[in-house]
């Protein structure tokens, strides 16, 4: 069964911006702020934890007026490469009792703090995440409303990541996210 165009996410991201400078730039162009938060995530992986050699996983998340569950399969490191399937849930532990009795692992927590923004079409989000430098999501229903953004806040598409964020994370920071089962801004183990 082909997959919806519908469920791929289309999001590039810039590392190690200047969070002030791009905070002013986003204020300029008159995007709307929607706010910080703290997400809390629960990451599963299939009992054999093959997924993160596959790129796929289910992730619950809480944000401050939200609770998600989240399918995603990174097929390719391109932009529009990910299939995500996302659904709202109204209780953490029924859900969590559900993934695990369909055979997935709860295997890491984390922590992400976001800002984000709504403008032209796109959702910026200034993310930060335990030991890495903020960085900027740019996330939207096009590659062109994409590369519009980044140009509007001066971003050089040469520097774009597509990759996921656990892959650089990985690959750039050096932290072992996938073997990891607390990523938190209190604990890393």
């Amino acid at each position: 069964m082909p997959i919806k165009q519908t469920n791929r996410e289309i999001e590039v991201r810039f590392l190690e911006v200047d969070e002030q400078e791009i905070l002013k730039k986003i204020k300029l162009l008159g995007a709307e702020d929607m706010g910080e938060e703290l997400l809390q995530e629960t990451i599963f992986y299939d009992i054999d934890k093959k997924w993160p050699e596959q790129k796929k996983m289910v992730r619950l998340r809480k944000s401050k007026t939200q609770k998600l569950l989240t399918y995603k399969h990174n097929q390719t490191d391109l932009l529009g490469g990910t299939e995500e399937i996302e659904i709202n849930v109204d209780d953490l532990t029924k859900t969590k009792q559900l993934l695990e009795a369909l055979g997935l692992k709860a295997f890491r927590v984390q922590e992400k703090k976001r800002h984000s923004f709504k403008w032209a079409g796109v959702t910026l989000t200034l993310d930060e995440q335990p030991k890495v430098p903020v960085y900027l999501e740019i996330e939207g229903p096009s590659e062109q409303l994409l590369t519009d953004a980044a140009r509007a806040l001066g971003l050089d598409w040469n520097e774009a990541h597509f990759e996921s964020s656990r892959d650089f994370i990985e690959q750039i920071y050096k932290i072992p996210l996938s073997s990891l089962s607390i990523y938190t801004f209190d604990k890393i183990e």
